[in-house]
């Protein structure tokens, strides 16, 4: 069972700019976590603001643009976008989206998305190794959150 790539689905807060292989970057990854229910996760407010490191930019300001918990038979699905001004070599746009899915035998499936337009995000899509597909730190941190743990 796959779940629905939230980004290019229909009707939400993204715009197709940020559809996967339109825009500067995307990256897609997925972990699964056993002993949780995808309601462990604690759930974004709508227009919340936060600080967000994307990978390999400094720290932005995040809105939430969608907050939706899961419910029977629909992942859960927090979306936020980060941007930053500037000229055209600092403009960057960076949404996110991280459905979370309760799967059978008290499994949890979350599949983070993040999006990039900009030279930033350029830039980063040309790096080898890329610092989204390379780590697992942006995936492990809705974990560790789920389970009441701090990055270590």
């Amino acid at each position: 069972m796959t779940t629905p790539n939230a980004i290019n689905r229909p009707g939400k807060h993204l715009p197709g700019k940020h559809l996967p292989g339109t825009g500067d970057d995307f990256v897609p990854n997925e972990v699964i976590v056993r002993g949780r229910t995808a309601a462990d996760g604690p759930e974004p407010s709508q227009d919340t603001v936060f600080g967000c490191a994307a990978s390999g930019f400094p720290a932005l300001d995040a809105r939430v643009v969608e907050g939706r918990p899961p419910a029977a038979g629909m992942p859960g699905r927090p979306s936020w976008t980060a941007k930053r001004g500037g000229s055209p070599e600092e403009r960057l746009d960076v949404p996110h989206a991280r459905p979370v899915e309760g799967l059978s035998g008290g499994r949890v499936r979350n599949s983070p998305q993040e999006s990039g337009s900009g030279r930033p995000a350029a830039e980063l899509a040309r790096r080898t190794p890329h610092p989204m597909r390379s780590g697992q730190a942006w995936p492990d941190g809705p974990v560790r959150a789920a389970r009441g743990t701090v990055a270590g």
